[in-house]
């Protein structure tokens, strides 16, 4: 339940809140760019969420390796942005743009997986109890973020004070990927039962 609350709390506070404020005040843009710019984030993730399940149901067979490509995908994205993201190009721009909207696509296959990790008798409420991890990250990473932003390096009109809160999504995304590793993979060949797991 941390990965979703650490990788989706980075994520949904940045495309949901931040992304805006960070390009209008670190590269000066008007609000029809930044939107146009922010569209990157969308189109990526409507291509992926279909292509990760269809991988993980047809194609590889399991979900651990899709989610764990999501989640390097991200961390490439967030390092990229403590390291370049005072300079990019509004070409490197929109492909990491791209890059972390196709990439948590990829990390929603944690869904099937909470369903898989139960009985079909409980497989619905674990479903729901498990939901709620993206909303509580998401909502305490807003807030944080915001606080860090707040008080550090001048606010919002200068990048070291984003470049700090791209440095904690980082971590948030390298630890997401340390439980990965270590999680149970939940792919059944029998897709009737669920009660069979086959771990690595």
């Amino acid at each position: 339940m941390m990965i979703p609350f650490l990788s989706y709390g980075a994520y949904i506070s940045f495309q949901g809140l931040w992304a805006g404020p960070y390009l209008a005040s670190v590269y000066s843009m008007d609000t029809a760019t930044v939107g146009f710019f922010l569209t990157f984030i969308s189109i990526g993730f409507i291509i992926s969420s279909p292509l990760g399940g269809y991988l993980s149901d047809r194609v590889i067979r399991k979900r651990k390796p899709v989610l764990l490509t999501g989640l390097l995908l991200s961390l490439f994205f967030w390092i990229s942005l403590v390291l370049f993201g005072a300079i990019l190009t509004p070409l490197t721009l929109s492909l990491l743009l791209l890059m972390i909207g196709f990439a948590t696509g990829f990390t929603y296959v944690l869904m099937v997986m909470s369903k898989e990790l139960f009985s079909t008798d409980i497989s619905g409420t674990a479903m729901a109890s498990f939901n709620q991890f993206y909303f509580i990250g998401g909502g305490i990473f807003q807030f944080f973020m915001g606080y860090i932003l707040d008080v550090t390096y001048g606010g919002t009109t200068t990048f070291a004070s984003y470049q700090l809160i791209f440095v904690i999504s980082a971590i948030s995304l390298f630890i997401s990927i340390f439980l990965t590793v270590f999680s149970k993979e939940t792919f059944a060949e029998d897709s009737t039962s669920k009660d069979t797991l086959i771990t690595e």
